[in-house]
């Protein structure tokens, strides 16, 4: 079993079964870097080199229930729920985010300004996703990068 704590997610998304299928064809399916990483972590996790994988994708998706994907700077991890209501996930993990107590993972300038890719100005129609400045492939439905739906 893997347990997540609020603190390792940045973002909370739900899908639909037919907005899951076009995520996981389009955006996490051409993505080798998320494969490979899921594949390495997924064998070091089976043989207790490390905790938890920090890619968990390529699950059943069914077309009964909830599909949620929890992103975070070293965590990316999309879910089937078999629950059509995640509205409590959801809601705690608004109250966490929004609450002045908990910590903030502070990020030293070098590495952040490393990991950050400049943000595109959007002109118009563009190419580049709002949220994170990655580019967007043509006919993309999401970001490749952050998961944004786009479009």
């Amino acid at each position: 079993m893997v347990t997540l704590g609020f603190d390792e997610i940045d973002e909370i998304r739900t899908f639909s079964f037919v907005e899951a299928q076009t995520f996981l064809k389009y955006e996490v399916g051409p993505n080798v870097e998320i494969v490979i990483r899921q594949a390495k972590d997924l064998h070091d996790y089976v043989k207790g080199k490390i905790e938890k994988p920090s890619v968990y994708a390529f699950t059943a998706i069914q077309s009964v229930g909830k599909i949620v994907l929890l992103k975070g700077p070293d965590l990316f991890y999309f879910l089937a729920f078999n629950a059509e209501d995640v509205s409590d996930l959801t809601a705690a993990f608004d109250a966490f985010k929004g609450d002045p107590r908990r910590p903030r993972r502070e990020k030293p300038a070098a590495a952040a300004a490393e990991k950050t890719p400049a943000k595109a100005k959007p002109t118009g129609k563009s190419n580049f996703c709002t949220k994170c400045g990655s580019q967007i492939k043509e006919g993309a439905n999401f970001c490749n990068k952050c998961g944004k739906k786009v479009g």
